[in-house]
């Protein structure tokens, strides 16, 4: 499958959805437009300021760039408010220079006309946006230029003006994405810096606006250095003076004064905010006139007095809980990810722990040759105690001949262990003649090393167990480490789409109680939704999966397998997959032994992460309850470690020690393993002791087979693992061993070939129950094995 389109923050608001694309198409038109005119009056607002005024005098950008932004977020309905504005504002703005308001007219009309008519190709990548406003801006002005025999500096002019132009669409969108997000508590970092970046283009259009000795856009700009340094402090608002004194300066080609004035001035705001907005109002007015009396001429003094006057009395009847409100969309968008990043730091020192451990279990399980040597020289010192202490030939035996007498001991304690008792005729010929207390020593090292061997077997059992703990531990720590690395990609591929999609959905009116959104190994996105059951609405089908492929831009199926109307529950879990996934339907059929009350084979069919579907046999040892004990243990296991992240692996060898020490008895039982990429179609087989497995491809028949030991049969066991591509139409065939050797029959392999070949059933179920009763049809009168069949057919 090719990699989904990339969504950018176009989408955030919804502009592909149906009532976006045409005005006309709903009853609701008419309420949805009054519900939106506030927006509407503020973009016309803003196209009109930004199509008035020009940067350095000269350079027209952000009116193109604005009016495309608007069109792209937000569809027809504010195309024509937004062109008829920004044409008002070319026309009063050129002051009668009829050649560059008609220029500029046609560039905005051209520019509305060519995004609303191939919107769909502009919205596919955010960069076919930017580029048609370089390309519309340079092919206008460039055409006139050339009629008109402008210099060729003109042409450097207006490439720069198309390229800043270009830039700053790329920004408004962000900005107006921002908007929309802000309407829902909510706030990107990218949208972020788009919307400060159309807060300051506002605010250098705002200070073309004059009345009089007082202008509207330093009479904001100071609102907002006293909201920011109340909030902040000293230094945010001694930043924001900085920006704001100097956005004059891109209006004209004059140097401003204002720049160190509104600096000061936010600085000692934030200084005395301790005392509330009176105080802050206090250090703000003693920034501001204790530079602006030797900065500015008398006449730029009194505007100053007059704005700040202004902005001081509109921060003062300013609510705070409103100034709380937008600090708290920043704070706890910043408060959420340093919590996400203490927790990180806590799964990775947690997981360390457990590495720790493993390594130091392990470590002591490593050290039983260590230990057995010791003992061993140990018995030799008890010898040499109750026995050899007096004796005559002591000095030869120890001393001289030491290493001679250790050998001879040695030999001894052979034969102890192969033939369990031994008498003094027993004893090597050199020590026989030379030992004059032959009855005692054979009686002492019996006793010793049968207690040395009783010894020896708890302490390979504590052992096992110890491996066993080091393997768990290391397992435990490897998941957290992939748990606390999933959590980092998630929060920073789909956090932002995670709660967009929330928002969404609950304003549907759809109770949502989980969502989450994951990448597969095979880069495809997958989302799972727990939610309130519907009750037959079928909300996933009709509501959910719509609105994903427009936001996600993909085809999507609905994986209905937990639907609480099956279930009868109150909770429904979907999974939402591209359409490119397969489908395992999964067939089984299973006859018990003759004689007993339960079959002792155990399967399982799951799905795990990662767009993983496993399908899993055990059979236990034997017949009966007890094999079914062993046989569920495997699957249970298995599929709680693979469920909780534990690499395949790992989750067999963990299993295998814990048939090996979880009792005295001879325990063990087979594992049938396929692992199924339902993007790919690619299938891992992991076979330990069962029966062959085969593919059925419409009347062609494969064989899957592997040999090794069940498990919990030897402490170490080898995975030999098998890889095959499957294609839709496939079909996955396992049987315990009582099914494929029912029949008496030479070539047990070729006879189950011949009888899945001559089978055309599409059904998994089906095929699985005729699968058995082909080998209860050869099999004797009296059932002497369980028999299982399970097919896992890929559609």
């Amino acid at each position: 499958m090719s990699e989904p389109t990339e969504v950018y923050s176009f989408y955030r608001s919804g502009v592909l959805s149906k009532d976006n694309e045409d005005s006309t198409a709903s009853p609701l038109v008419g309420q949805t437009i009054n519900n939106w005119t506030p927006l509407i009056i503020l973009y016309g607002l803003i196209a009109l300021i930004f199509a008035k005024g020009q940067l350095m005098q000269s350079i027209w950008v952000l009116a193109p760039a604005f009016c495309v932004a608007v069109v792209g977020i937000e569809g027809k309905r504010f195309t024509v408010i937004v062109t008829l504005a920004c044409l008002l504002g070319v026309w009063l703005g050129t002051e009668g220079q009829l050649a560059i308001s008609a220029l500029n007219s046609v560039i905005v009309i051209v520019l509305v006309a060519s995004l609303s008519l191939f919107r769909p190709f502009f919205l596919k990548s955010i960069w076919h946006v930017p580029v048609l406003v370089l390309l519309v801006m340079i092919f206008i002005k460039g055409t006139y230029f050339v009629i008109s025999d402008y210099p060729t500096y003109y042409f450097l002019e207006i490439s720069f003006e198309g390229f800043i132009a270009g830039a700053l669409s790329i920004a408004f969108v962000k900005g107006l994405s921002g908007i929309n997000e802000l309407r829902k508590g909510l706030l990107s970092n990218e949208n972020a810096l788009g919307l400060t970046i159309l807060g300051v283009a506002i605010l250098i259009s705002l200070m073309e606006i004059s009345v009089l000795y007082w202008n509207l856009g330093r009479t904001v700009a100071l609102v907002l250095i006293l909201c920011v340094a109340y909030l902040y402090g000293g230094g945010y608002g001694a930043a924001l003076g900085v920006v704001s004194g100097f956005a004059p300066s891109l209006l004209t080609t004059l140097v401003s004064p204002y720049a160190g004035i509104f600096a000061l001035s936010g600085l000692l705001a934030g200084l005395f905010r301790g005392f509330g907005k009176p105080g802050c109002i206090t250090g703000f007015m003693m920034g501001q006139f204790g530079l602006a009396y030797y900065l500015l001429y008398i006449e730029d003094l009194n505007s100053l007095l007059i704005e700040s006057i202004s902005a001081g009395l509109i921060f003062l009847l300013l609510p705070i809980s409103l100034i709380h409100k937008a600090d708290m969309i920043i704070l706890n968008k910043d408060k959420t990810q340093e919590t996400e990043k203490v927790l990180l730091n806590k799964i990775y020192d947690v997981s360390n722990i457990f590495k720790e451990l493993s390594k130091t279990f392990k470590q002591i399980s490593d050290d039983i040759e260590w230990e057995d040597k010791a003992r061993f020289d140990l018995i030799l010192k008890t010898i040499t105690n109750r026995v050899c202490s007096g004796c005559s030939v002591f000095m030869i035996c120890w001393q001289k001949e030491k290493k001679s007498t250790c050998q001879h001991i040695c030999t001894l304690f052979n034969l102890i262990e192969v033939q369990g008792t031994v008498n003094k005729g027993d004893l090597p010929g050199e020590l026989r003649k030379r030992c004059i207390r032959p009855e005692e020593l054979v009686t002492v090292a019996g006793c010793l090393f049968e207690t040395h061997l009783m010894d020896r077997h708890y302490r390979k059992k504590l052992n096992e167990t110890r491996g066993l703990v080091a393997e768990q531990l290391q397992g435990v720590s490897a998941v957290m480490e992939n748990l606390a690395g999933d959590i980092k990609i998630e929060r920073d591929q789909f956090f932002e789409k995670e709660t967009y999609i929330y928002n969404k959905l609950v304003e549907m009116g759809i109770e949502i109680m989980a969502l989450n959104l994951s990448r597969t190994n095979s880069n495809n996105i997958e989302l799972d939704i727990t939610k309130e059951a519907c009750r037959g609405k079928m909300e996933c089908n009709l509501l959910i999966k719509p609105y994903l492929e427009d936001y996600l831009q993909d085809n999507f199926i609905v994986d209905r397998s937990n639907c609480a109307i099956k279930k009868g529950q109150l909770i429904c879990t979907c999974k939402f997959r591209p359409s490119t996934a397969l489908k395992v339907t999964v067939g089984f059929s299973q006859i018990k032994c003759e004689g007993t009350v339960i079959c002792g084979d155990t399967y399982k069919s799951f799905e795990i992460k990662g767009g993983k579907h496993i399908v899993a046999l055990s059979d236990g040892m034997g017949v009966g309850p007890k094999a079914a004990k062993e046989s569920n243990t495997v699957i249970s296991l298995l599929e709680q470690l693979l469920k909780n992240g534990f690499e395949k692996e790992m989750a067999v060898r963990t299993i295998n020690s814990v048939l090996g020490v979880r009792s005295e008895d001879e325990t063990f039982a087979t594992l049938d393993l396929a692992i199924i990429d339902i993007y790919t179609g690619e299938v891992e087989f992991i076979k330990i002791g069962a029966a062959p497995g085969f593919i059925k491809r419409g009347n062609q028949v494969g064989i899957v087979k592997a040999n090794s030991h069940p498990l919990g049969i030897l402490n170490g066991i080898e995975l030999i693992r098998q890889s095959k591509h499957l294609c839709k139409g496939d079909a996955l065939i396992m049987v315990s061993d009582g099914a494929l050797e029912a029949g008496e029959f030479t070539d047990k392999e070729g006879w189950m070939v011949e009888v899945l070949r001559d089978l055309r059933i599409q059904d998994a179920q089906e095929l699985a129950h005729i699968t058995l009763r082909h080998s209860l049809a050869v099999a004797p009168d009296i059932i002497s094995d369980d028999m299982t069949v399970i097919v896992a057919k890929l559609e």
